[in-house]
């Protein structure tokens, strides 16, 4: 048992780590049924363990609870578990008692397990008090007689005890010489069956390792690959036992178990493919891929044989000499025929890959100062994957095709493509859809970039998609004379068919006359040829040509490859073909690398050896059901077909040597069997009491279930069965579900995407299935949120309805603290958001899925902004004196140059492979280093040197691009005094030297020309530089608030295009308008500014475009002020950065307000006529209406009353003039009002007041210069608190008011302005919070000043609280609510602090005390505050500016609930104890939080 993945440094732990097994049973009890078959099984067990290393430390049989606690704790305690490795496996009966899970001992007794059975997590601690630093327990317990009838459950409890007891261990454990537990895992087994079962699980574990041996390629075989082998043993012995297992480890896992099976022979070959894998030697997965395509695919086409005997080399190829030549020679000269692409088509079978495949092993002999082309296998790939391999291979970083394009334009070195089988990208079972979209995107693109040599092999159908572009190699038209090539190579393999060194049965003269023959019927194929002559070199006889008809004896080579290999598999199998194809058919419906050789291929291949007619005469006929001996059975019978490789885990999987076996194979299914395998696999997922079981589904499921099932009518059941959206593999899911043709389905990818960062969180099922609940309502998936309540009927929190506007986007992470800095860089293959955080990490974030990627060191001091460089993952990390730039892949530090005085903005970009960092100055000066420091820095100053007085323009934006093999820079510079009407400055350099190879790269740049230009706006918000464009969005301009855009040529060829008035928000961002160009001297577009960062370059003809931000919306305009795009946001949005483009267009990420949150958008279309970007005013308020908690929500439309429970419309009232107002308060009744009159009327308008409700309303008195009536929460009549004014002291006042006419004394708040009441009753009396404002005039000045923003606190009506301070603002957040001990006020200090009050003086003058400081579990912003007692705890609600709720208890900061809602939370309030209402960006949500 060793470390799975461990490399070189696994195998030599293998020596040193001391093994120790504990083998614990029971087998004879007192009072519940024996085991007999316990002595057996521990046998078995030790032996399997002794095989792999371990000895026995302890052996326990037999013994009572005391007995067996004692020599447990006596084995730990001797033990000096340092390095050492523990396996515990346990049999015996299992019971469940009192919620925990008890392992029986002999004298333990059903009735009373707390006394005589030992808990199963404190067995776990017990092997912990060892100090073990790797343990894995094995826990065989036995239901029978115990009334169990579903092991699975059993088998989960027990598991999740185990794990229970690794976590109270971790803390109370022995601790000395700082030993901590580094790997734990758990195998659980529960049986559920009569007690002498045959089958124990040592037998079965056994069993297993023996049919995984099948593997070549895999060393270690993973706990959880063992335990699935060992279900399906159990399912196909009809056993009822279920394992379960679990894993936590630091790194590698240590317990895999080694694989009896493995060759290492079997992973390369020798001679030229093992040099030529050395070469390709990557850490990465994209490296290894490539490795893993060069092995099993290109070398085997260019060896001309599959590697089905390890260790055998020499080769098989023969002929196409004149084309191997032309091709090399056009790679190695330069050589112009072909231009800089080739593309090799033909038929199926012709050749394509072998010829692809002998030019890369042609490489493998040449100098290793050569780089070797990067060969790339399409076959099920997609786009981002050949970006990702292209990419690793040119050694840059890109995510997209435009990044890569961008990073390769300037690049020197020649860099050689080859990709194969074009038209096998995508799906196993799609169209060339895939195919056709890497040719446009990424291939025909590639064409353009000088340093790039392509070839492509594809089908001829494929090869209109590169629209005429490179030149074309058609196979097909040298198959007539190339009889002779595959006359050889068939008798090449008549004679050796399993590779040189193998021996078949023919002499030199029948060889010769037979290949003669195949070749003659393959009619110039060689795949064809290679399948008749394999065969009949494996043939015990050879085929006598002396004898009439011998022709008859050589099987009939078909019009295709596809038809010759089905005959000859007809002949290979013989009666057995019934058996054989089905298992290959499975096969050739694969998904991803491959299918593992376990229940996953048995049930694809009964679902294809399914007869529908059979099923349609004799309904209820069973599939034909396959074992674990039919699949070995067909390795070994036809493995020359197949090809085995390693997952993405580890796992050996097998698919078909070539595309034309799948096609051919695929041809023999009848239309229904894609939705049988679908169900098929879905029929693997264990059921539980709820439903499928999907996280004890297989591996193959969850990665490739939706795969299957497109196009299926199961793809709408899944897509409405959350257990599956939380499991299964987020991109495949989403790219499926958004090209789903049904609504369900689409709707259900939105919310998958809404919350794709939290799905998959490390917290409970439930806290994220009531996240997906949420999301489905904010995506409108109304039917998907049933769903989830459905099947997850008690969350720990839930969504019970909502009134929204779906607005999509993808989340990419919420921060711990604020973002001081983010730009976009290309990384891993992806486009990254590298963040700088307020007291926090930098960290680089995945912009598609929001998995973090890197974090960067952060003892760099404070950091004030972050830079990007469009082509390579280099950030720029500002600080007050220096300028750091990092790799974001390998996270190491490329240098660091000082930062010029004042500086106020930067930007890098690459110089001949130098990192060159500008940094611009206040004083407009631009200083040009590299990071290395290699060289001394460069200077250019926009304008001359002035007196002080006369240097009054400021540096303001930089931007740096490449341009026409110059390096060009832009700055912009504005007035210091901007009252005084002085236009921005433009200033562009051009820098010649920028393409010269010097180790001096900054030495050899000079300055060509320098150009000078008065912008129309005073302020630049924005600069970019886009070709030969200057693009530069500015306000202010100097003739008023004049909207317009404006583009100018000058004789100097500069254009300047500038937006200038537009409502530009607080974020805007200027990027080009479409697609990639690429020229030799690189990228052509960086922008530059706070918001506006590096981007892509466009197609040519296409000019930069505008994206500004306001409050809900990003819009687009173009160089001439048309509106290209609109997409909603949800929150106010600080920052933009562009993302790429994908299939919807533009993507773009944002960060919020407050930069606690990033999401991914897609720019959407333009806005129809007369649609506006913002929002109309909306306002929502809770209270009761007839004794039942409502929503009221008041729009330009009116007013409508909403039932809390269900959403459902109650009552409506229209908007008018002349109709009555809305006055709201949680947990009072709605009140209406008449309308204040005009300002002079209203010291004698007497304004009546009555409540909103179904039944006949209840009127109070009319009541003089009320502006504002707030109905009092909880009192046993209804009435209100009169906030009312007198005109002539300017004073207002509040009183209690009931439909009695009784009006209590009016208490003075001492304000002259109310802006919000907060009531809390408080037995006879009500604790009022009144913000407003106040005037502080005491006659010393001519002008009063502006009043003052002022809280007050009063009682009414016995006024026995008087309590008032100073404000920064009215729009304080504050809350009054009540807490265990009374009445609190809650509110958030200016460096936000929470503080609390619940002791108030008596009057305006006493001192008030210090308020309680209350700690709370997160820095992030507050917006909205609400105090409540929950279950007798003081309680704190808080709507953070990240767009999350956040719910904690005061005592403990024990955080109760956490909700990511995404958008803006705008206003929130409790419509009782459980239920709340939240006021977002897009609409109303009700919550329950339990």
């Amino acid at each position: 048992m060793d470390g799975e993945g461990a490399g070189a440094d696994g195998v030599r732990e293998r020596a040193v780590v001391d093994r120790r097994l504990v083998a614990v049973g029971t087998g004879s009890y007192r009072h519940v049924p024996e085991l007999p078959l316990m002595s057996e099984e521990l046998r078995v067990a030790v032996r399997l363990f002794g095989g792999l290393g371990y000895r026995v430390d302890e052996r326990i049989t037999d013994a009572g609870l005391g007995a067996t606690r004692d020599r447990l704790l006596d084995w730990a305690y001797r033990t000096d578990g340092t390095g050492s490795a523990v396996v515990v496996y346990w049999t015996g009966h299992g019971a469940d008692g009192a919620g925990r899970h008890y392992l029986l001992c002999a004298d333990s007794h059903p009735d009373r397990l707390a006394g005589t059975a030992l808990a199963t997590e404190d067995l776990t601690r017990y092997v912990l008090e060892s100090g073990a630093e790797r343990v894995l327990l094995v826990i065989d317990t036995c239901w029978a007689g115990l009334g169990v009838a579903d092991s699975a459950a059993v088998a989960g409890r027990l598991s999740a005890a185990l794990r229970q007891g690794a976590d109270r261990g971790r803390a109370t454990g022995r601790a000395d010489g700082g030993r901590r537990l580094t790997d734990f895992a758990v195998i659980a087994v529960a049986r559920a069956e009569e007690a002498a079962s045959p089958m124990v699980f040592a037998a079965a574990l056994e069993t297993a390792l023996a049919r995984l041996s099948v593997s070549l390629k895999q060393r270690y075989l993973s706990v959880e690959q063992v335990v699935d082998t060992v279900n399906d043993i159990y399912r196909s012995a009809g056993i009822r036992q279920t394992a379960r297992a679990h894993v936590e480890t630091e790194g590698y896992s240590f317990f895999s178990f080694e694989n009896t099976g493995f060759r290492p022979e079997a992973l390369s070959d020798e001679g030229d493919v093992a040099e030529l894998a050395a070469r390709l030697a990557r850490t990465g997965p994209e490296g290894l891929r490539r490795r893993a395509d060069l092995e099993n695919h290109f070398a085997p086409r260019g060896k001309g044989f599959e590697h089905t005997a390890p260790g055998r080399g020499g080769s098989y190829f023969v002929g196409r000499t004149a084309e191997l030549d032309r091709i090399g020679h056009w790679l190695a000269h330069d050589d112009g025929t072909w231009g800089r692409g080739l593309v090799v088509t033909g038929g199926p079978g012709v050749g394509k890959s072998a010829l692809l495949g002998k030019l890369l092993l042609r490489s493998g002999v040449r100098t290793a100062d050569t780089p070797a082309p990067t060969a790339i296998h399409a076959r099920h790939r997609f786009l981002e994957d050949l970006v990702a391999a292209v990419a690793e291979a040119a050694g840059v970083t890109a995510g997209t095709p435009q990044a890569l394009l961008g990073a390769l334009a300037a690049r020197r070195a020649p860099l050689h493509l080859i990709v194969d089988a074009l038209d096998e990208a995508g799906e196993a079972q799609g169209d060339d859809t895939e195919a056709r979209r890497i040719a446009t995107d990424l291939l025909c693109p590639l064409l353009r970039v000088p340093c790039v040599r392509l070839l492509v092999g594809t089908r001829p159908h494929v090869v209109d998609a590169f629209g005429g572009e490179p030149a074309v190699l058609d196979l097909d038209d040298s198959r007539e004379s190339s009889g002779d090539d595959v006359a050889h190579y068939a008798r090449r393999l008549l004679q050796a068919p399993d590779g040189p060194g193998s021996r078949g049965p023919y002499d030199d003269a029948g060889a010769e006359t037979v290949a003669r023959e195949i070749a003659a019927r393959a009619r110039g194929s060689f795949l064809s040829a290679r399948i008749a002559a394999r065969y009949l070199g494996r043939a015990p006889r050879p085929v006598d040509t002396a004898e009439p008809g011998w022709h008859a004896r050589v099987p009939e080579v078909g019009e295709t490859p596809g038809v010759t290999f089905l005959r000859v598999l007809r002949h290979q199998l013989g009666a057995d073909h019934v058996r054989g194809l089905p298992l290959l058919a499975a096969l050739a419906l694969a998904e991803g690398p491959g299918l593992p050789p376990d229940h996953v291929w048995r049930a694809i291949a009964s679902a294809c050896a399914t007869d529908p007619s059979a099923e349609r005469d004799a309904p209820g006929t069973s599939a034909p059901a396959f074992a674990w001996e039919d699949i070995a059975w067909l390795i070994d019978a036809v493995g020359e077909h197949l090809v085995e490789e390693l997952d993405a885990d580890g796992r050996s999987v097998y698919r078909l040597y070539h595309q034309a076996y799948a096609d051919a194979l695929r041809g023999t299914l009848d239309p229904g069997a894609r939705g049988r395998v679908a169900h098929a696999l879905a029929g693997l997922v264990p059921e539980g009491p709820h439903g499928p079981e999907w996280a004890a589904a297989p591996p193959y499921v969850r990665r490739h279930l939706a795969e299957h099932a497109e196009g299926t009518e199961l793809l709408d059941t899944l897509a409405l069965d959350p257990e599956y959206l939380l499991t299964a593999a987020v991109s495949a899911l989403q790219r499926v579900l958004n090209r789903a043709g049904t609504e369900r389905a689409r709707a259900a990818a939105r919310a998958v995407g809404h919350c794709a960062a939290l799905l998959h969180a490390p917290t409970d099922e439930g806290t994220r299935a009531a996240q997906l609940r949420l999301s489905a309502f904010q995506s409108g998936a109304g039917e998907l949120a049933g769903a989830v309540r459905l099947r997850y009927p008690r969350l720990p929190w839930d969504t019970e309805w909502a009134e929204v506007a779906p607005v999509p986007y993808t989340t990419l992470g919420t921060f711990a603290g604020g973002v001081r800095g983010a730009a976009v860089v290309p990384a891993h293959g992806r486009t990254a958001l590298v963040t700088a955080e307020r007291d926090g990490p930098v960290r680089a974030w995945d912009t598609e899925g929001g998995e973090l990627l890197a974090e960067l060191p952060t003892d760099l001091g404070r950091i004030t902004a972050v830079h990007g460089c469009a082509t390579r993952p280099w950030a720029a990390l500002r600080t007050a004196d220096r300028i750091w730039v990092w790799d974001v892949e390998s996270r190491d530090l490329i240098g660091a140059v000082p930062a010029p005085p004042r500086t106020v903005d930067c930007a890098v970009t690459d110089l001949g492979g130098e990192c060159l960092v500008a940094a611009l100055d206040r004083s407009g000066t631009v200083t040009l280093a590299t990071a290395s420091g290699g060289a001394p820095p460069l200077t250019l100053r926009a304008a001359r040197r002035r007196a002080l007085l006369w240097r009054a323009f400021d540096g303001d934006r930089l931007a740096v691009a490449h341009h026409e093999g110059r390096l060009r820079i832009a700055v912009t510079r504005v007035h210091r005094w901007k009252d005084r009407g002085r236009r921005a400055r433009l200033t562009v350099w051009d820098l010649a030297g920028a393409s010269a190879a010097s180790d001096d790269s900054v030495g050899t740049l000079t300055v060509e020309r320098q150009l000078h230009r008065n912008l129309r706006g005073r302020d630049v918000e924005a600069l970019a530089l886009h070709r030969g464009t200057a693009a530069v969005a500015t306000h202010l301009t100097v003739a008023g608030p004049l909207v317009g855009t404006w583009s100018t040529t000058r004789s100097d060829g500069l254009r300047v295009v500038e937006w200038s008035g537009h409502p530009h928000g607080s974020a805007l961002l200027i990027t080009p308008a479409s697609g990639p160009e690429v020229t030799a001297s690189g990228p052509e577009v960086t922008a530059s500014g706070p918001e506006a960062t590096p981007a892509s370059a466009p197609e040519a003809g296409a000019g930069p475009m505008c994206l500004s931000a306001t409050a809900y919306a990003v819009t687009a305009r173009a160089a001439d002020g048309t509106v290209l795009g609109r997409t909603r946001t949800d929150a106010p949005v600080s920052r933009l950065l562009p993302a790429g483009r994908g299939p919807d267009g533009l993507r773009l990420v944002s960060l919020g307000a407050d930069a606690w949150s990033a999401k991914g958008w897609h720019l959407g279309p333009p806005p129809e006529q007369g649609e506006t970007a913002d929002d109309p005013e909306v306002t929502v308020g809770t209270g009761t209406h007839s004794g039942r908690p409502v929503v009221v929500v008041q729009d330009a439309d009116g007013t409508r009353l909403l039932d809390g429970a269900s959403g459902a419309v109650i009552d409506r009232m229209e908007e008018r003039e002349d109709g009555p107002a809305v006055e709201t308060h949680p947990g009072a009744p709605v009140v209406l009002r008449d309308r204040l009159a005009k300002k002079r009327r209203r010291r004698r308008q007497q304004v009546g007041t009555w409540l909103w409700s179904s039944e006949p309303p209840a009127s109070f008195p009319r009541t003089r210069g009320l502006v504002r009536a707030c109905p009092v929460p909880g009192a046993v009549e209804p009435g209100f608190l009169a906030c009312f004014g007198y005109y002539e002291t300017g004073r207002h006042y509040i009183a209690l008011h009931t439909p009695d006419g009784r009006v209590e004394d009016p208490v003075d708040v001492r304000l002259n302005g109310i802006h919000s009441v907060r009531l809390v009753p408080d037995g006879a009396r009500v604790l009022a919070v009144v913000v407003g404002r106040r005037h502080e005039f005491d006659g010393s000045t001519e002008e009063a000043p502006p009043p003052e923003p002022y809280l007050t606190v009063c009682s009414v009506p016995d006024g026995t609280v008087r309590f008032t301070m100073r404000l920064t603002s009215v729009n304080i957040v504050h809350d009054l609510g009540r807490w265990p001990q009374g009445p609190a006020l809650g509110y958030v200090t200016h460096d936000g602090e929470l503080a609390v009050r619940t002791r108030f003086p008596a009057s305006f003058t006493a001192p008030p005390g210090n308020p309680d400081i209350v700690p709370r579990p997160d820095r992030v912003r507050v917006t909205a505050l609400r105090l409540q007692t929950r279950n007798g705890r003081p309680t704190v609600l808080t709507a953070g500016a990240d767009g999350a709720l956040t719910l904690f208890a005061a005592d403990t900061t024990e955080v109760l609930h956490r909700i990511h809602l995404g958008g803006e939370i705008r206003g929130l309030d409790w419509l009782d104890d459980e239920r709340l209402c939240v006021h977002t960006a897009t609409g109303i949500l009700c919550l329950r939080l339990g």
